[in-house]
């Protein structure tokens, strides 16, 4: 069997990456809700999009310290410091790190949690979707609880 038509390829790693997307999400749904009944109020959609946009703002200065601050708990604890963080985004998230271009696309709820859905344009000129799981923190407020990139079927090569 040769190799996988480019469809065919972008199409299964589109199914990984979603399923990923599905994977981070350990809250299930509160009892007696289904998915459709859950909601975003506007302030909270406002809320998170100023956060992500604070920590792509911070990242274009590399302040680590004010991206880190936009962490989650969890994601501050994962990589224990402001700098071994602004060196893994470095390093393995270019298109956020140094976007060329930034959209705000829709937010849904995946198994309980919000997840912010932006458009970016990489430093390569690569067309990328970013999908920002968001957590409230003890104090409410939103906070970026991961990054997953997708490249998107009509980037430019």
């Amino acid at each position: 069997m040769g190799p996988l038509p480019q469809r065919t390829a972008m199409n299964m790693r589109e199914m990984v990456a979603v399923a990923a997307i599905g994977l981070w999400a350990v809250v299930a749904l509160p009892s007696g809700t289904s998915a459709g009944e859950l909601v975003v109020a506007e302030a909270d959609r406002a809320a998170i999009e100023a956060v992500i946009r604070h920590q792509l703002d911070a990242l274009r200065r590399d302040d680590g310290l004010a991206a880190f601050s936009d962490a989650s708990p969890g994601v501050q604890e994962r990589f224990g410091s402001a700098k071994i963080f602004l060196q893994m985004v470095r390093e393995a998230y270019a298109p956020v790190y140094r976007p060329r271009q930034v959209q705000f696309m829709d937010l849904k709820i995946v198994r309980g949690l919000p997840v912010q859905k932006v458009f970016v344009v990489g430093p390569a000129h690569q067309r990328w979707f970013a999908f920002y799981p968001m957590r409230l923190d003890k104090e409410g407020f939103w906070r970026i609880d991961g990054c997953y990139l997708i490249l998107t079927e009509d980037s430019s090569t």
